[in-house]
């Protein structure tokens, strides 16, 4: 049955608004059993629905979940710590035993903000190191698993798991930079790592810019990174952000290249083990707000930055070692606890990288109208992107003149293309939207294509 959105003076659509939704849909070769489409005013009035109750695939946009409880049960101004132990240091600032870095749990420890630690520890006079780096990452249990499961590509920056000393995300930047003036390729990674070696085998061609081919070589004591292809000197930069290292491997050799940096010297190897209690706090560094950190989760779609954030709530709920499975149990207890029912719920990592995850359409309209009802609904309403202006969505609609009306996160994983926000129409009416598109190769563009439509006819009314 048609549904149509009243109130004083203001029909949506001109006839039957689910039918028109659904034709434009059908535009783009979209089944109707394959859509589930739930528009609620916020002004008051009926929602638009289409299979509204079924339970689908939402891929990254459960992550709007997953914010807003960490929002509502940690607080905007929430931070993690990252701390150094060891010895005191001598005269001649030598710790003579072991450096402990002990992970907070801080889902944006960037290289900017891990030199900033190292830095700071250095400005308290440490500046030898004899004994061992440990990594102490016992805040978390271990996730840790075969990296290319998902889909088979493991070196890909949204396959990185979660870690209590996540540093970087665990990612490093292929920056392959053309320079005409040395006839050349230049070819460096950032951030540096001491056992990292880029080889680069790049080749000079007098036209096109095809993306370069990259192999990855393990063995006890380096990575070794081959770069392949050719590349014109008329290209712009072009970086490729991979994972090409195990975790420790990865923040002991950024470890080591930072501190070499700031003069420090390192003379041990490296453990992975939990602090040990005698030790002294050397030094520690306060990560940014939770407020400014799912800006980062939901505007660029950061997957590891969501897992780490359910495996923080984990922690403040149920203690350590913060695991999955008491993550997903603080949402689930934030749910009961605001009357939020939602029995087809199905969650295995808060983050959407999953081929398990379910919730249906009204639920998560329900989820959005939770955040506007929230005491921090400016953090949560902000963290959005806004179409075709930041985010992942800068190049959405980019001629629509869209000025703010439209605060969206995306969804996309094989098969499968979400959206749920905000919507200010031109009439300066405000709606809910949620639109759940799960049909074969549906994440390819024609997806995307339909979901502009949609919101283009939204923002009309």
């Amino acid at each position: 049955m048609a549904v149509v959105l009243l109130w004083p003076g203001y029909t949506l659509g001109d006839g039957d608004p689910r039918a028109e939704l659904l034709e434009i849909l059908q535009r783009f070769n979209i089944d109707r059993q394959a859509v589930g489409l739930y528009i609620e005013p916020l002004d008051g009035g009926n929602a638009v629905e289409h299979h509204a109750d079924q339970p689908r695939h939402p891929a990254s946009v459960i992550k709007l979940l997953t914010t807003l409880v960490a929002l509502e049960v940690l607080g905007p101004t929430y931070t993690w710590r990252t701390d150094i132990y060891g010895s005191t240091p001598t005269a001649n600032g030598t710790v003579d035993g072991d450096l402990v870095l002990r992970g907070g749990g801080d889902p944006f420890l960037v290289t900017e903000q891990f030199w900033k630690l190292l830095k700071g520890l250095r400005d308290r006079g440490v500046r030898h190191v004899n004994g061992d780096l440990i990594i102490d990452d016992s805040l978390f249990a271990s996730t840790a698993s075969d990296r290319g499961a998902f889909d088979g590509k493991p070196y890909r920056a949204y396959n990185v798991p979660p870690y209590a000393l996540l540093v970087n995300f665990g990612v490093t930047r292929f920056v392959i930079r053309p320079q005409p003036a040395a006839n050349t390729i230049h070819v460096f990674a950032d951030p540096p790592a001491t056992n990292l070696v880029v080889d680069n085998r790049m080749t000079l061609q007098s036209s096109g810019c095809p993306r370069p081919a990259l192999r990855v070589q393990h063995t006890s004591e380096v990575t070794t990174v081959t770069l392949t292809g050719s590349y014109a000197l008329t290209c712009r930069e072009f970086s490729l952000y991979r994972s090409v290292m195990p975790h420790p491997e990865y923040v002991t050799g950024v470890f080591k290249a930072l501190w070499r940096d700031l003069d420090g010297t390192h003379a041990g190897g490296v453990r992975i083990e939990p602090n040990k209690p005698e030790q002294d706090l050397l030094h520690g560094h306060e990560s940014q707000t939770l407020a400014e950190s799912i800006r980062h989760v939901n505007k660029f779609s950061n997957n590891v930055m969501a897992q780490q954030l359910l495996l923080t709530l984990a922690v403040n709920r149920f203690g350590t070692p913060g695991t999955t499975a008491n993550g997903i149990a603080a949402l689930h207890e934030w749910l009961a606890t605001s009357e939020l029912r939602m029995p087809e719920l199905v969650i295995d990592n808060g983050a959407g990288l999953s081929r398990a995850t379910r919730i249906s359409p009204r639920s998560l309209g329900r989820i959005l109208a939770a955040g506007m009802r929230s005491t921090y609904q400016p953090e949560f309403v902000a963290s959005l992107p806004l179409l075709a202006a930041d985010g992942a969505l800068t190049k959405r609609l980019p001629n629509a003149a869209v000025n703010g009306r439209i605060r969206v996160k995306t969804g996309l994983v094989d098969h499968v293309r979400s959206l749920a926000g905000y919507v200010t129409a031109r009439s300066g009416h405000r709606f809910i939207v949620v639109l759940m598109l799960n049909q074969h190769n549906i994440h390819r563009s024609r997806g995307a294509q339909a979901q502009d439509a949609v919101l283009k006819w939204l923002l009309e009314q």
